[in-house]
């Protein structure tokens, strides 16, 4: 049994060296605060500002990405399944169509929450990405990649003018 375990063990080592080449990218993105500047809403990533203000308070909103879902509402009584019924049962299932965080979507968050809190400005904003998912994908050419997914927090002192 030795003997066996001991040949079976270089296969396996041998077997989990395996090394996927990562092929060359560039990458850029730019995120355009003047959509929210038209808007009346003050954003910066400066912590100092030539303005009074007035400190709201901190804001932060996450963004995560993650597979599309749907709703689906059954009435079940028992082991039957009805259309009508006092005993609603809600659950959600999960597709294959991955949903990316977008730094938009962050940054209309912040500023529906800012307002709900009366600021109207934004200052020390930080952006972070960071990983959350990889998803692995073949291509035809027999090739394996992966596809990262990052979720997006922003946050920074609520301020108003």
């Amino acid at each position: 049994m030795k003997k066996a375990l001991l040949l079976l063990f270089p296969l396996f080592m041998a077997a989990s060296c395996v090394t996927v080449k990562q092929g060359y990218s560039v990458t850029a993105e730019a995120t355009n605060y003047g959509r929210y500047m038209q808007k009346g809403f003050y954003i910066t990533e400066a912590s100092s500002v030539s303005f009074d203000y007035t400190p709201v308070g901190h804001i932060r909103v996450e963004v995560t990405p993650g597979y599309e879902k749907e709703e689906r509402t059954s009435t079940t009584y028992g082991n039957e399944t009805y259309s009508e019924s006092p005993y609603q049962k809600t659950s959600y299932v999960y597709g294959n169509k991955l949903i990316y965080a977008d730094i938009y979507d962050a940054l209309d968050r912040m500023i529906e929450e800012c307002s709900k809190m009366g600021a109207n400005g934004v200052i020390c904003l930080q952006v972070r990405y960071e990983p959350a998912i990889t998803a692995s994908s073949i291509y035809v050419n027999g090739q394996s990649t992966q596809e990262r997914a990052f979720k997006i927090t922003v946050d920074g002192m609520a301020i108003r003018k």
